[in-house]
């Protein structure tokens, strides 16, 4: 019996095939502040992705916990799709970087705001009188 081969969607291509050297290979490998621009350079080096796919791709990589604290450090760089450094970042975008930080450790202190809701509801069948 053959085993089957996983279809390769223009996002699976990129993260199996042309996965960019500035982007960690797992969720635990090196983060690293990403040179201003740097979603034109991926959409060249993947023009048959989807740019829904590559904005969520960079939006979950850019709104992560690691990637902001990468972002804040004192003497932290840019860098390209190829992992050179380009530019140091700047002091507003480190200034937001950690503003953002200190909001999410607030909003994780801060009790939920949803209604708890019960994890199961039981329901008698239609007909069934209650005892």
């Amino acid at each position: 019996m053959q085993a089957k081969t996983p279809k390769l969607t223009p996002f699976t291509r990129l993260a199996w095939t042309v996965w960019p050297e500035v982007l960690p290979r797992t969720w635990d490998g090196p983060f690293k502040p990403l040179a201003l621009g740097i979603d034109k350079a991926l959409k060249a080096r993947v023009p048959d992705a989807k740019h829904k796919n590559l904005s969520r791709l960079l939006g979950k990589y850019t709104a992560s916990h690691r990637y902001l604290i990468a972002l804040s450090c004192k003497d932290s760089w840019r860098y390209d799709i190829d992992g050179n450094l380009v530019e140091p970042v700047s002091n507003a975008h480190r200034a937001f970087a950690i503003e953002t930080l200190a909001r999410k450790a607030k909003a994780a202190m801060e009790p939920s705001k949803v209604p708890a809701r019960p994890i199961l509801t039981l329901r008698r069948p239609a007909g069934e009188a209650a005892r």
